[in-house]
């Protein structure tokens, strides 16, 4: 009975992509699929019948080496892993180009750093609902490596220029708010920690 309620609704989300959903349909006879439904019907739907959220966009200006050592990996934390040791690259080079007064080209590798960090972070959170030990691992890897980099990230951020150190603000912000919506959902199940 499980199967087929799943099977059922991943008929009936199919039929509203496609707009099919009239009174002949053989899904539910007689029960017309009103437009709101149409209209806000998931645009994929898994073989579990779970909507699949689109897949996030690894960061732009990432080189190819950097982008198939993540992409090889097809499970949760090893895939999470792999973009952790790209950003962890990333920043060592943020530090020794700050140290250099290369102060943009700092910037943007901590910029890279922040958006790897936010990419494994959406990876992590659009795993399905089956997969949500593999999800809490993820978690816990984009924790404790924020974590462990917290203290190099201060540090080309001080080697920065004032204006530049400014601009990295937001950065500082997002890696918080990564951590702790990580702790969050890791301790708390979901709920706010205070």
């Amino acid at each position: 009975m499980w199967g087929k309620s799943f099977f059922i609704i991943s008929l009936v989300v199919v039929n509203a992509q496609r707009g099919t959903g009239s009174s002949s349909d053989p899904v539910f006879p007689g029960a017309p699929i009103s437009a709101y439904q149409v209209a806000n019907a998931p645009r994929t739907v898994s073989w579990l019948g779970y909507p699949q959220s689109e897949s996030p966009k690894l960061p732009d200006n990432l080189t190819e080496v950097e982008s198939r050592s993540i992409l090889k990996e097809r499970n949760g934390k090893p895939h999470v892993e792999a973009a952790i040791k790209v950003s962890e690259a990333r920043l060592q080079n943020a530090v020794k180009l700050a140290e250099a007064d290369q102060a943009e080209e700092a910037a943007r590798e901590l910029n890279l750093n922040v958006a790897l960090f936010s990419y494994a972070d959406s990876y992590a959170r659009q795993l399905p609902p089956n997969e949500q030990k593999e999800r809490n691992k993820c978690l816990k890897e984009i924790e404790q490596a924020i974590f462990k980099q917290q203290r190099l990230f201060e540090a080309a951020r001080r080697d920065l220029p004032f204006n530049y150190r400014e601009q990295t603000e937001g950065l500082v912000e997002t890696l918080k708010r990564i951590r702790l919506r990580a702790i969050n959902d890791l301790l708390g199940g979901g709920t706010i920690i205070k």
